[in-house]
């Protein structure tokens, strides 16, 4: 390869520098004549742990994990329609819950779908049945 500055052809790796906001590839001779550029490193990162929480499109099945049980298809509704009985706002629940309030907002619009230890507290908390045993009918 040549220098982009000088011409000189260059035998092996060629420094990287900035000159008025152009990136050339130079010489050693000519890598004084502008800023050098360092190419940034790859960092690996460790892959998330999942959470709790857990996302999902909206005409899916809803399937409780540790069992052959199914959440209600209007379960949003029941907790909103139990937590607006019992008189608390969303943010209350989440803490009766040890949640956060945008969690409760998520579950009651459908937006998110509670895994097996928050359907417990819900169901223990507001005294309400979200889940269908298998076999059983809504």
């Amino acid at each position: 390869m040549n220098c982009e500055v000088c011409g000189t052809h260059v035998e092996g790796d060629m420094s990287k520098i900035m000159i008025e906001e152009s990136v050339m590839s130079v010489c050693n001779s000519c890598s004084n004549l502008g800023k050098p550029i360092v190419e940034p490193r790859t960092i690996f990162r460790k892959p998330e742990t999942q959470t709790s929480i857990q996302w999902r499109a909206p005409n899916q099945i809803l399937n409780i994990t540790e069992s052959d049980d199914y959440l209600t298809h209007d379960y949003g509704y029941v907790i909103r329609n139990a937590r607006e009985a019992l008189k608390i706002t969303q943010d209350e629940l989440g803490k009766m819950l040890n949640e956060k309030p945008s969690v409760i907002r998520l579950l009651e619009s459908k937006k998110l779908r509670p895994n097996d230890e928050l359907v417990k507290k819900l169901e223990r908390h507001l005294k309400i049945n979200i889940v269908i045993k298998n076999g059983e009918n809504e």
